[in-house]
């Protein structure tokens, strides 16, 4: 009986200035690195995406993983968000994890994470609605009158956070000093960010940090090299059983993601 192998379905966009207009549907996953990219339609996959200016204002049926020196998250994405950079905005909604590093990190109020929020930042504000427990390494946070976390908050910070009347905390809050033992013994170090300045960051950021790294060198060979990437896809769509070998090095080398 003949077995359907899946096939690989992925766009590549780059240029100064990269966008996907509002109307505009893609479907599969959308590897995208300019100067500036303006998400304004409807991406039916991933968004990886590398540039200096990142703005989402449409809508993401799939995950998001990026580094820009600015990027804003105002529009829906339906499953994990993943991203780091110099200022980090986010006022959409997010299905699932929030995962952020940067020097300046703000949730507004209009925002909404529908699980956990992993954070490193120099400065960060939380207006909006996590539903989930936020996990953070900052040198200044600040929980305003207009949030909600419906989980744990726990943060590594030299200062204590700036948690305003109003702010509502459903777990338990933990503040740790990020000490010289607990450094030594989770990892915990300071990572210098896109800007020149300090981010405390906690043991965990290492590995994400190493992986977002690997996944934007990816980018960087998907752009460099499309042809060599078609070809190596039309020999999976053509001969799967012979290409094999490539779906084991896909496998291995491409990060997996929650769907």
């Amino acid at each position: 009986a003949f077995t359907a192998v899946p096939v690989l379905a992925f766009n590549v966009r780059s240029g100064d200035y990269v966008t996907v207009a509002s109307g505009e549907v893609i479907d599969g996953d959308l590897y995208v690195a300019g100067e500036t990219i303006i998400i304004d339609g409807t991406i039916n996959g991933d968004l990886i995406a590398a540039g200096r200016t990142i703005m989402v204002n449409g809508t993401v049926n799939g995950n998001i993983i990026s580094a820009g020196g600015t990027v804003d998250i105002n529009g829906e994405v339906t499953h994990a968000v993943r991203i780091i950079g110099e200022i980090l905005n986010i006022s959409g909604t997010i299905g699932r994890d929030l995962l952020v590093a940067g020097n300046k990190v703000s949730i507004a109020s209009t925002a909404e994470i529908g699980s956990d929020l992993l954070l490193g930042a120099g400065t960060a504000r939380i207006d909006g609605l996590i539903k989930g427990d936020i996990n953070s390494g900052v040198e200044h946070l600040t929980i305003a009158s207009t949030a909600s976390i419906q989980g744990k908050l726990t943060y590594i910070s030299e200062n204590e956070a700036n948690i305003q009347s109003g702010a509502q905390i459903r777990g338990k809050i933990t503040h740790k000093l990020p000490d010289v033992k607990e450094r030594l013994i989770t990892g915990t170090h300071r990572l210098p960010n896109v800007g020149g300045r300090l981010v405390t960051g906690i043991g965990i950021w290492g590995k994400i940090i190493g992986f977002l790294m690997t996944l934007m060198l990816g980018i960087v060979i998907v752009l460099l090299a499309p042809r060599r990437v078609k070809a190596v896809t039309e020999s999976i769509r053509t001969r799967p059983w012979a290409s094999l070998g490539w779906g084991a090095i896909i496998l291995i080398f491409t990060p997996i993601t929650a769907r």
